[in-house]
């Protein structure tokens, strides 16, 4: 199953670039990136970002990352969710253990999957039938 990571990002650092590339290694399949008002000045890292397999870049004139979520959440909405993109997580790019934190999650993430569908393919068919099961309200007559 598919899932986004969302960064609403301000005047980023070339960090960023290599992040984002350790993310897309390992298997995070889509990224879509917010330049949260950023200066003229940052341009070719939005540039290079958005070269990159699987980035999705969004722009906003106003630094505000309340709107920029919002952004970003529309276009998942839009674009992402009909495909089967199912999962969204929030990554503000702040600081290396941060980041660290995040690639972890996404190797373990991976590791998990790719161990599931080796070792018992009918338990991960049975995992995706269950989560296409979508539970129905009945109104009370």
């Amino acid at each position: 199953m598919d899932s986004v990571i969302i960064i609403p990002t301000n005047n980023p650092g070339r960090e960023l670039v290599s992040y984002v590339e350790e993310l897309i290694s390992a298997c995070v399949p889509h990224v879509i990136i917010v330049n949260d008002g950023s200066d003229a000045d940052y341009s070719q890292i939005f540039e290079e970002l958005s070269m990159l397999p699987g980035v999705t870049l969004l722009a906003q004139a106003e630094k505000d990352r309340e709107s920029a979520m919002a952004l970003a959440i529309d276009y998942y909405e839009a674009h992402l969710l009909p495909l089967g993109v199912s999962g969204v997580r929030t990554v503000l790019f702040e600081n290396e253990e941060q980041a660290e934190r995040v690639l972890h999650a996404a190797e373990e993430h991976s590791t998990f999957r790719k161990t599931a569908e080796k070792t018992n393919p009918a338990k991960r068919m049975m995992e995706r039938i269950l989560l296409a099961i979508r539970p129905v309200r009945i109104a009370p007559s």
